[in-house]
């Protein structure tokens, strides 16, 4: 019998089918708590997020048995901090949150979640819709006028009526660099492979723009990119432009997101020793396959290097 976790949404599998899996659930909840912190905190550790398939385990995953200790695991003593709750209520919990959360890669400084958006503001919008899933992709913008942490966009029309704005939550994904950490870069260190990445999750209801503001709110998307090509032209750079632009924006609807959960993780290889850590930002730094300045970028900033 074994447990299979994999990365980004936790999956705990189960052989057998019908009773017969309801019965090994209910034994492995039993007898083995211990394991399914185990399952949920540990494995999936290679690729940091992960997918829902069930019919196979992360690269380089490992299958944890009952029984088996924390040490033979490879993890830190651990106590099991939901004692009682099932594992369908547990696997629903981690869910729930996005991403698994790791001391090592907990990003909750603000100001880095502020300088991830700005760097990369092409987003991810998904929303539970009646239908399913719904995942539309838009240029964002920091909200600079709030207090809180906010972020505005806008969508084309019916895209509003598909995810069913303002009706529900909606969780916006923000990625940064990425890329792959190849175990070959960690010399005498024996470890699988990984991928390295920050990424920030934003969720809550938007707040839905129309009008006037909405206008206002493509100026100053359209005048935070064109200030950076030689000759800009902005929404509001001529009564011409204007009109037309005024014109193209009724197909639009402003939105803006202030998010009540934030879920921010920035994975740069901070658990290795510093030797290492050098060595795979000097192979991001060269002309490999897998070279990478944005990413080594990163990792610098995380690892606190100049």
């Amino acid at each position: 019998m074994s447990l299979i976790a994999e990365t980004t949404h936790t999956a705990l599998v189960f052989p057998g089918q019908g009773s017969q899996r309801a019965d090994m659930r209910e034994l492995v909840e039993r007898q083995c708590p211990d394991l399914i912190e185990l399952a949920i905190g540990q494995i999936g550790e290679v690729f940091g997020v992960a997918s829902r398939r069930h019919d196979m385990p992360p690269p380089g995953g490992e299958q944890l048995r009952c029984g088996q200790s924390d040490s033979a695991a490879g993890t830190s003593d651990k106590r099991d901090r939901h004692a009682g709750e099932s594992i369908r209520d547990r696997t629903a919990r981690v869910r729930h949150g996005g991403m698994r959360t790791n001391p090592y890669y907990t990003l909750d400084d603000r100001e880095t979640i502020e300088r991830l958006i700005r760097e990369n503001p092409w987003a991810i919008l998904v929303s539970p819709a009646a239908d399913g899933l719904v995942a539309s992709h838009y240029p964002v913008l920091l909200d600079e006028s709030r207090d809180e942490l906010s972020v505005v966009t806008h969508l084309g029309r019916p895209d509003e009526k598909v995810h069913e704005l303002g009706s529900h939550e909606m969780l916006m994904i923000i990625q940064g660099p990425h890329g792959y950490i190849s175990s070959s870069w960690y010399g005498d260190l024996v470890e699988v492979p990984t991928w390295n990445f920050i990424t920030v999750h934003l969720s809550g209801v938007p707040e839905i723009i129309e009008g006037e503001e909405n206008f206002e709110i493509l100026t100053r998307l359209v005048r935070h990119f064109e200030q950076e090509v030689e000759r800009p032209r902005y929404l509001d750079s001529s009564p011409e432009v204007a009109e037309d632009a005024r014109r193209d924006s009724k197909g639009t609807i402003g939105l803006r997101l202030t998010p009540t959960r934030i879920v921010a993780k920035q994975k740069m290889s901070q658990n290795k020793p510093p030797e290492v850590i050098e060595k795979v930002i000097s192979e991001l730094e060269g002309d490999g396959p897998f070279q990478s300045a944005a990413l080594a970028r990163e990792m610098r900033i995380a690892n606190r290097l100049k």
